[in-house]
């Protein structure tokens, strides 16, 4: 054995010695990522090859007897193997992010109430309060959320691996890691859209969107009515009735068994001419929240429609006295369910539609969804007039006539 060979032999043995103490003390040290079952790819624009997805929470938790000083977090995309895109947190780079948000976690009453948002009770272990700072003492965490990774080329990962270092009071680097698969998701069954006519899709799955952050809604889109001048209400918009969504017939968009519906919420009061959307928020959308904590009230009216493959059918914000199904009920794919309305936490009329892996509308895990009776209005659609795809926030998209499909529609030429 030459003198190369001995020392390359020697950094091996103390590189597995160190490594084997990094796992020993490792022991209660992990990542915890939620959803923890995998992550879907969305479509941010499909026509040029931009694809992106979300990581929505994880939780770096110390469980184990010593303090823990972070260094870093790398959030990495991978494609067989290997590393495509990496996303990396510092302590000098996160410590003022995470400043700005610890009283959200640190308040056990805001904790709770944004829990379906955050998710904190599906990613932190019971026993482990927040840690205000980046060293981990025992039995304590903290969040990263949101950490959207974007792909260009048509290369898509197929796995995300979560990994955090960080050092022990004996200065020894000890590492933590978990992975979630990346999936492209296609829906088992043939969905048609949960209205007719030309409608406005104030939020979907972009980036943009509001719903993205929220993995319960993370596909979900927001659909809305638009009129004359470009406006969704006829005069005034004072009233819900003076909106051209209110009281359009809400349809099932499949086959299926009704789990789960409320009929008893009244509409909320609209906003008054001329008042700003925050004085709105606060003293409509607020006060609703403060009088019932548990958002019952705050998500309004509502159907949930159980289809084949255990995929369920969201629709929200329906019309006070318009849902006529109950649970037990079977519907026919293109059934009335009931009407659009404004029930619960809105601004103004409109249909809050999705589709979930579970019926459970707060935490259940948003799946992306198309439909065969759908096709984008060419002047919105940014010259992606596909209609087999994801639609993006600031579309008007037009059902086909019934016993139409999409699938009849030549887009081969125009991906």
């Amino acid at each position: 054995m030459n003198s190369i060979t001995k020392r390359l032999v020697t950094a091996g043995l103390v590189l597995l010695t160190l490594l084997g103490t990094a796992l020993a003390k490792a022991e209660g040290f992990e990542v915890r990522v939620a959803p923890s079952d995998l992550i879907y790819v969305n479509e941010n624009n499909r026509r040029i090859g931009i694809y992106d997805i979300m990581v929505q929470t994880i939780a770096i938790v110390n469980r184990s007897a010593s303090s823990l000083k972070l260094r870093e977090i790398l959030i990495e995309a991978l494609k067989e193997g290997n590393v495509i895109l990496t996303d990396r947190l510092t302590v000098s780079n996160y410590q003022a992010v995470w400043d700005a948000i610890y009283p959200n976690y640190s308040d056990p009453k805001v904790q709770a109430a944004h829990d379906t948002i955050t998710l904190y009770s599906l990613a932190v272990p019971e026993g482990v309060t927040i840690s205000p700072k980046l060293t981990l003492e025992p039995s304590t965490a903290i969040l990263v959320r949101n950490r959207l990774l974007a792909f260009s080329g048509y290369i898509l990962p197929d796995k995300v691996r979560v990994t955090t270092r960080a050092v022990d009071p004996e200065g020894k680097v000890i590492t933590a890691e978990s992975s979630l698969p990346v999936v492209r998701f296609q829906n088992k069954n043939v969905y048609i859209f949960p209205v007719t006519g030309r409608w406005y899709l104030s939020s979907s799955s972009s980036i943009r969107s509001h719903h993205r952050a929220r993995v319960a809604h993370e596909f979900a889109l927001d659909i809305m009515k638009i009129g004359a001048g470009g406006k969704s209400f006829k005069t005034d918009g004072a009233t819900p009735a003076d909106y051209y969504a209110f009281g359009q017939k809400v349809i099932a968009i499949a086959d299926g068994t009704i789990i789960d519906a409320e009929a008893s919420i009244a509409e909320t009061e609209m906003p008054k001419p001329g008042e700003a959307r925050k004085d709105f928020a606060k003293r409509v959308l607020g006060a609703m929240w403060k009088k019932d904590p548990s958002g019952r009230v705050a998500g309004g009216n509502y159907v949930v429609i159980k289809h084949d493959h255990n995929e369920y059918s969201v629709y929200v914000h329906l019309r006070h006295g318009s849902v006529k199904v109950k649970a037990g009920d079977r519907v026919r794919q293109g059934q009335a369910i009931g009407q659009v309305g404004i029930s619960g936490d809105g601004f103004e009329p409109h249909l809050h539609f999705s589709v979930t892996d579970t019926p459970d509308m707060n935490y259940g895990h948003g799946l992306p969804v198309t439909f065969t009776n759908v096709k984008p209005v060419g002047f919105s659609s940014t010259l992606d007039v596909n209609p087999k795809r994801l639609f993006l926030s600031g579309e008007f998209v037009d059902t086909l006539a019934p016993g139409k499909s999409t699938d009849k529609l030549d887009v081969s030429k125009q991906h």
